[in-house]
């Protein structure tokens, strides 16, 4: 079944998110990760959120393919 987490804990999952998308977008040259999704995202004993999987990720420098990709 699905466990009901407290919103105090979503938030911090969704901040935890958001930031590693920020991390990959300040680099330079910036880094698209291309399959953000809940499988991709581990969550530690600390109950922080690690986002995973770069295989499809790519530098916006030269410009990645379009089209799709990932699942």
């Amino acid at each position: 079944g699905k466990a009901a987490l407290p919103w105090p804990l979503r938030w911090s999952f969704a901040r935890d998110v958001a930031l590693s998308v920020y991390y990959l977008h300040s680099r330079d040259p910036p880094i698209v990760h291309r399959d953000l999704k809940s499988d991709n995202l581990l969550v530690t004993a600390g109950w922080r959120v690690k986002l995973t999987d770069f295989g499809l990720s790519v530098p916006t420098i030269p410009t990645p393919p379009c089209g799709g990709c990932g699942t």
